[in-house]
């Protein structure tokens, strides 16, 4: 989310004022010409022109005065503008800009999705905002780790740390907690809250809490959106074994990724609903047939079944994302994968054999493989196939054989033997490359004129016959060649972003294009004097 100030769209009085003021003078103006034209017939064909002149310009500024005043455009535009904005402030800002942030209202803030919030550091700072004669104005808290939110710290064990929800003021829309197994407290959170967020920092210990099953069952009426640690394992005591967590009806997404025994306890009444970011973890057939029941789950992730269709064909239609993951590599597939109709994207992270055609299912968009040392032939992958990643990959891309449609190609560790990319290897319908290992040529493939983000180890000259037609490119690079010219390409808007182990970075005279007209660069990367093309207007790095 985006970040600024509120004071930048909200002086309305100020802005009022000056187009007043221009207005008034504007109008002088042409009654001074006016005048000036009864006068002095000698300068009537000069009075003629500036009256005209004068009477666009206050036809314009009319017009944009009779549009300021439009209190719906005004609050329109300015909640466009601010919309997924999450500002970050203290209670200094709050006290001395309060009467900025109070023209947005809460169902403004709600419907752009515009938080104001401020972090909670200590216990001191809590009370501090629980006095503010504006707290209101606050609709998103962070509460930071080992935070005591109470009023009376009333511990059972020394090492406790407190949080009552129930202090937690109406009209916060958005809450982070940052919980661990020594929280206790009240559980009962205020009904305004939209968006819920508990973390912890010890992701790969087992978090076990009774405090969070606590605000699990009673959850706010309102809740869209809930985000849960994926290491948080549901306790099994007498009191909480039989335990279930009823979603409140206005949940759009939950983000947890868990086995069977923690995802069982979450009841969701609503059949047609779907959460997106909910992942399941299986390691057993009937754990698959348990999750033919649950079609609020779309994300599969396999550990430890056979690679083979028996598994596959029990999977449940509903599936639409399919992780596999082997403690082996996989070495034999010769048939057709028979997977669900709805899966769109498929992640296999140990997978040895080549593919074949047929193998990979044609409704399948993305595909994600942690390694794969085989070349690919024509018509291995599905025509339809639009992302391809690939963690390791040691071989050399022949002409066409990845699909037409392809739009995003990530390969992390990319050596085809130090041989440059032949023509035709990169369909031109691509606009994500993404191959950080990189260091050959692009020379023979041509230009690529849907290009928008370009990720290499070594940029050289021969980029430039790729990114030669592009109006807006983003290029992030670890190592640079001398001499490189980008001056005849077409480029206006150039992101460069240097990742690589020196301080600073420089370059030659010739490297930016001469179309250029807005740079932004990171703060390693130096251009020599001059070397900037005029009509670059807008710079940011």
């Amino acid at each position: 989310m985006k970040t600024t100030s509120l004071s930048t769209y909200d002086s309305e009085d100020e802005s009022l004022n000056r187009v007043k003021k221009i207005y008034k003078t504007s109008s002088s103006t042409l009654i001074t010409d006016s005048r000036n034209k009864d006068i002095d017939s000698s300068s009537e064909n000069n009075t003629t022109t500036t009256t005209t002149t004068t009477s666009t310009t206050i036809t314009k500024i009319d017009t944009f005065f009779r549009i300021f005043r439009n209190s719906y455009i005004k609050r329109f535009i300015r909640n466009r503008v601010l919309q997924d904005l999450k500002l970050n402030i203290n209670l200094s800002y709050l006290n001395n800009n309060h009467s900025y942030l109070d023209k947005l209202g809460e169902d403004e803030k709600i419907e752009y999705n515009i938080l104001i919030g401020i972090i909670i550091q200590d216990r001191i700072r809590f009370l501090q905002f629980l006095n503010n004669p504006y707290k209101s104005l606050v609709n998103y808290l962070c509460v930071c780790n080992n935070v005591d939110i109470s009023l009376q710290q009333q511990k059972i064990h020394k090492k406790d740390v407190v949080i009552d929800c129930d202090i937690i003021p109406q009209g916060i829309h958005r809450l982070e907690l940052y919980v661990n197994d020594n929280h206790c407290g009240n559980v009962h959170l205020p009904h305004s809250i939209r968006q819920l967020v508990i973390k912890n920092e010890f992701a790969s210990t087992k978090l076990e809490s009774v405090f969070i099953q606590g605000i699990l069952s009673n959850l706010p009426k309102n809740l869209v959106s809930l985000t849960l640690p994926n290491n948080l394992e549901f306790t099994k005591t007498d009191a909480t074994a039989n335990d279930k967590f009823v979603m409140p009806d206005s949940l759009t997404d939950l983000t947890y990724k868990s086995g069977i025994v923690n995802f069982e306890r979450f009841v969701v009444s609503q059949t047609n609903k779907v959460f997106k970011s909910s992942v399941l973890d299986v390691d057993s057939m009937e754990g698959l047939s348990w999750l033919k029941g649950q079609t609020w789950i779309t994300h599969l992730s396999i550990y430890g079944l056979p690679f083979n269709n028996n598994t596959f064909k029990a999977i449940p239609p509903h599936v639409c994302i399919l992780d596999i993951f082997s403690q082996s590599l996989i070495e034999t597939a010769n048939e057709k994968l028979s997977l669900p109709t709805g899966l769109h994207t498929l992640k296999i992270y140990k997978y040895g054999p080549p593919i074949e055609p047929g193998l990979i299912p044609p409704q399948v968009k993305t595909l994600c493989l942690g390694h794969y040392y085989q070349r690919f032939s024509a018509r291995s992958l599905p025509a339809s196939l639009t992302c391809l990643s690939i963690g390791g990959f040691n071989c050399e891309l022949d002409p066409f054989a990845l699909p037409s449609q392809l739009k995003d190609l990530f390969m992390s560790d990319f050596d085809n033997g130090g041989y440059d990319l032949s023509k035709n290897s990169l369909p031109p319908s691509l606009a994500s490359l993404d191959i950080p290992s990189f260091c050959g040529s692009f020379s023979s493939v041509g230009p690529l004129n849907n290009l928008t983000f370009l990720s290499v180890f070594n940029l050289n000259q021969s980029v430039s016959t790729i990114i030669s037609n592009l109006k807006k490119v983003e290029i992030w690079f670890l190592d640079l060649d001398h001499g490189i010219c980008l001056q005849q390409t077409s480029i206006q808007e150039l992101c460069l972003h240097y990742n690589g182990v020196l301080k600073h970075i420089f370059f030659d005279e010739m490297f930016l294009p001469l179309s250029l007209l807005k740079l932004e660069t990171n703060k390693k990367i130096y251009f020599k004097p001059n070397s900037i093309p005029s009509g670059c207007v807008h710079i940011v790095i």
